[in-house]
């Protein structure tokens, strides 16, 4: 996930007792505030007014989530495979230009994308034949991520 200034997260872990299901990346220099689950607790209790603010908080994040929860499911598998792959190239890519080297299987892709490994294999060739990637083993490589990000934006178009 990525987080922006002023961006508050955390809540699964402390109201839900989970730990995150999210790795957090700056995107630019930032100081982090850390609260321990019990002085968080602490001070909602003394100070009730905050709850309405963090309540307010986590119900923006519910939206964004169930708005892109929504979008994914109307969306085919191509569309779901790019969103995937330039999210793993913006967080996870080991990047050179316009290339990202992904340190990914199909397998785990597919899983991913709850998808089966020849639905994967069946996206991956229509994307290598727009020059947009290539594979070996054990691995993706994005040879383009403008063209990859321009797929995107021809299947979004109206």
């Amino acid at each position: 996930m990525l987080a922006r200034s002023g961006e508050a997260f955390g809540f699964i872990g402390v109201f839900g007792g989970y730990s995150s299901p999210h790795t957090y990346i700056a995107k630019e220099p930032s100081i982090v505030l850390r609260f321990s689950k019990a002085g968080l607790l602490k001070g909602l209790h003394r100070y009730p007014e905050l709850w309405l603010g963090v309540v307010r908080e986590m119900a923006s994040h519910q939206v964004i989530t169930l708005a892109a929860a929504e979008a994914d499911n109307l969306a085919g598998v191509r569309v779901r495979m790019i969103r995937t792959l330039l999210s793993l190239a913006e967080s996870r890519g080991r990047r050179a230009a316009d290339e990202v080297e992904l340190g990914i299987t199909q397998d785990s892709l597919g899983a991913m994308l709850l998808v089966s490994r020849q639905s994967v294999n069946t996206e991956l060739r229509w994307l290598k034949e727009r020059g947009v990637l290539t594979t070996g083993y054990r691995h993706i490589r994005l040879t383009s991520i403008r063209k990859l990000s321009a797929l995107l934006a021809e299947y979004l178009a109206p």
